[in-house]
């Protein structure tokens, strides 16, 4: 049965609620309850120094179905690379979401394919700054030999492909939310929200579920988390 992986609701903390996949704080990181969208608090990145680390490590997921990423976001600027996360081993291997000319991205990579390795990338919708807006990002799996890469905004998808890695191909060993394993580029600039990762892809419904329901009613990602797995 698919479960949640980690779920961060930014409440003067950014340890993951079921306490296993605990993150740490890096720069100038602060909690804003002005600015916060599910609950009392969210997270802020300041664009210069502020990201945050998976502490304890991360699973082998190798047996994973595939990766959900899903959260609330608002932007303030929209530089090229500003890093929403970065799941993965290093600048080389990885499943990283940023920001381009406007536009959502996801990029992934993997050093297993042999020299010079594999990557792909899918250009998403263009983004909207200061406003919350709803993501998820999924690297997932349609059949054995390849695995659809997703956006959706707002309970919608925008974009999709299929490409030839998985996160099988990845095997996370660390992640980083608002920073990018590439060191030179620039951190995230705004505000996170009710994240929650988990360990397959998640579908239509379940995606269309939670934005609808945290629009309507400002439900927590884990007071759904029954409900989201009976429609898969």
């Amino acid at each position: 049965m698919p479960y949640t992986f980690a779920y961060y609701p930014f409440e003067s903390t950014t340890k993951d609620a079921y306490n296993v996949y605990n993150m740490t704080c890096n720069g100038d990181l602060t909690y804003d309850s002005t600015i916060k969208y599910i609950g009392d608090q969210s997270l802020s990145f300041n664009g210069t120094d502020a990201y945050t680390t998976f502490s304890d490590g991360f699973p082998n997921i190798n047996t994973w179905q595939g990766m959900t990423w899903t959260g609330w976001l608002y932007l303030t600027d929209n530089t090229n690379y500003r890093t929403i996360y970065d799941i993965g081993k290093d600048d080389q291997t990885y499943f990283f979401t940023h920001l381009f000319n406007n536009q959502m991205y996801i990029a992934v990579a993997s050093n297993q394919f042999g020299p010079g390795g594999y990557g792909a990338n899918l250009a998403g919708p263009a983004i909207n700054l200061n406003t919350w807006d709803h993501y998820t990002f999924i690297l997932g799996h349609c059949n054995v030999n390849a695995h659809a890469m997703k956006i959706y905004q707002n309970g919608v998808l925008s974009a999709t492909t299929d490409v030839a890695i998985g996160i099988s191909n990845i095997s996370p060993t660390t992640g980083q939310f608002g920073k990018s394993f590439a060191i030179a580029y620039p951190t995230l600039q705004g505000y996170m929200d009710d994240v929650g990762i988990f360990n397959y892809d998640l579908n239509d419904n379940q995606i269309s579920y939670i934005y609808n329901m945290q629009v309507a009613n400002q439900t927590s990602l884990s007071s759904m988390i029954s409900t989201i797995t009976g429609l898969a």
